[in-house]
């Protein structure tokens, strides 16, 4: 007994020690002296199980002390029967987990009968009080069919959904760390193309038995939380579950930090705010573009490394032209791929973000810090690809001062189903940025595939008719450029000249 004892501080000694030098930031930022049962059940005497806690954390790390008083500690070979903590995260966004999932091509559809976390998704209510087809689609007013891109009524169950959501168990007898309801991520896992990694390794603990129970030592590295924000998440969403287990090994009595410890409903979870940013990183874009564009880029732990991703939900879209006009809801995830790239002359920093969510084309956003200005832009253009060394590229104006070309567009139906289908109203700018701002001195509005017209500049503007294609180039960078116009027929095809002059007005030079 003496031995397992002397080996017990030795432990938990070398633990404290260690936890010391590798966290020197840490804080203390919450203490939880009292958990609560579960709601609508009765309260727990606290000689059965009571506990107490402490949360520290450091930019990298997340720590517990956790005192639980209980009667009998009980281990058993089963780790659902065994005394236990467990600890969960949710991102801050996230306030439920329970969706009506179903799976039509090998795909898997998530849906919800709304994104409040007051209703419950309830398969039942989804297909007698919603729109959900069971058949064909018809509109009544036009007369219109189309067969539903959604699964059949008959794959729709209700499914927990742990987006955004991790869960850990430590055991009272010091057992290996176990991530509880991996299997909850499946939907998720699907629609990404990957499996998430298992984060019970990044979990470091020590438990001590006491005369009235055990104590937990914790400390996890951020990885543990399994989702995040990158660079600028200064806050924790969590919960810790003390679970007392009996010794016929049968049932267990639940008490919690929070009092309203409703199931799925990571909105009782307790919220702390750090006074620090934890350090989520992604491998090849710096923290400081994040920090100084503001961009949200979220993420999710996978191949041993965090993983950009973003989300849309909105009524579900049954088919072309038909979408759910009873409020039922469809979520979608989408991977995303980060491009960081840094010019020296003029020094001009760019984060490009490329993902495909919903829209009908896929997006390509640009974001430039450039004399400690932020601007944002779009791949040119939004139907295709036309490579060019004018738009999106920062270079010297004739005064000295930076100039960079941005584009941007408006879809006139984002899902091309209107008269005017895949339509965008398309815009370019010459920009110059100043010491504290940035102002445009040339534009170019554009409206293509419907109406082949082109309006360049605003003073004494030009306006194209019958264009098919437009493109751009240097004739000679910062100074003159080319706007190559292809038209209907080809044979008026043309190239229209500009120069920037020295007190940067823009003048056509053919």
């Amino acid at each position: 007994m003496k031995s397992t004892k002397f080996k017990s501080i030795v432990i938990l000694l070398v633990f404290v020690i260690l936890g010391h030098y590798v966290s020197a930031q840490k804080k203390e930022l919450l203490q939880m002296r009292e958990f609560y049962p579960l709601p609508g059940k009765p309260k727990i005497l606290e000689t059965d199980i009571s506990a107490t806690a402490v949360l520290f954390a450091s930019p990298d790390s997340i720590y517990f002390e956790i005192e639980v008083k209980d009667d009998v500690v009980n281990s058993s070979a089963s780790a659902e029967f065994s005394d236990q903590i467990q600890i969960s995260f949710a991102l801050t966004d996230v306030e439920f987990n329970d969706y009506v999932v179903g799976e039509k091509g090998g795909k898997q559809f998530i849906f919800r009968n709304s994104i409040e976390a007051g209703d419950n998704a309830d398969v039942e209510k989804f297909v007698k009080n919603g729109d959900y087809p069971s058949g064909k689609l018809k509109n009544v007013e036009t007369g219109a069919t189309a067969t539903p891109t959604v699964p059949s009524t008959k794959s729709l169950k209700k499914q927990q959904l742990n987006f955004g959501i991790t869960k850990f168990a430590l055991f009272a007898d010091g057992r290996k760390a176990m991530q509880l309801e991996r299997e909850k991520y499946s939907a998720f896992e699907n629609q990404m193309g990957e499996k998430l990694d298992d984060l019970s390794a990044t979990i470091k603990y020590v438990s001590v038995k006491k005369p009235t129970g055990y104590h937990l030592s914790i400390a996890m590295s951020n990885t543990a939380l399994g989702f995040g924000r990158v660079a600028l998440m200064n806050n924790l969403k969590f919960v810790i579950d003390a679970i007392d287990a009996d010794e016929l090994a049968t049932e267990v009595e639940t008490v919690s930090s929070t009092p309203n410890r409703f199931t799925g409903r990571p909105s009782y979870f307790n919220k702390v705010v750090l006074p620090f940013s934890l350090n989520i990183s992604l491998d090849g874009v710096p923290d400081a573009i994040i920090q100084n564009t503001g961009v949200k880029v979220e993420v999710y732990r996978a191949g041993n490394t965090w993983k950009p991703f973003t989300y849309n939900n909105g009524p579900i879209i049954y088919a072309r032209d038909f979408l759910s006009e009873s409020g039922l809801i469809e979520y979608v995830f989408f991977p995303q791929k980060m491009v960081y790239s840094l010019a020296e002359k003029p020094k001009c920093e760019t984060l490009q973000i490329i993902y495909d969510d919903l829209a009908l084309y896929n997006q390509h956003e640009y974001y430039f810090v450039i004399n400690e200005q932020v601007l944002s832009s779009k791949d040119f253009r939004f139907s295709k690809t036309n490579a060019n060394d004018f738009i999106n590229k920062a270079f010297e104006l004739p005064d000295g001062s930076v100039g960079i070309v941005l584009y941007d567009f408006e879809m006139v139906d984002p899902l091309g189903w209107g008269n005017l289908g895949s339509t965008a109203d398309e815009f370019v700018f010459i920009q110059k940025l100043n010491a504290k701002e940035s102002s445009t001195i040339f534009s170019i509005g554009m409206r293509i595939d419907a109406a082949e017209t082109m309006t360049i500049g605003e003073e004494n503007s030009l306006s194209l008719k019958n264009v098919k294609d437009v493109n751009f180039k240097w004739i000679e960078k910062g100074k003159t450029f080319a706007i190559q116009v292809k038209r209907i027929p080809s044979t008026f095809d043309e190239e229209v000249k500009f120069e920037i002059q020295p007190d940067l007005r823009i003048k056509q030079i053919n």
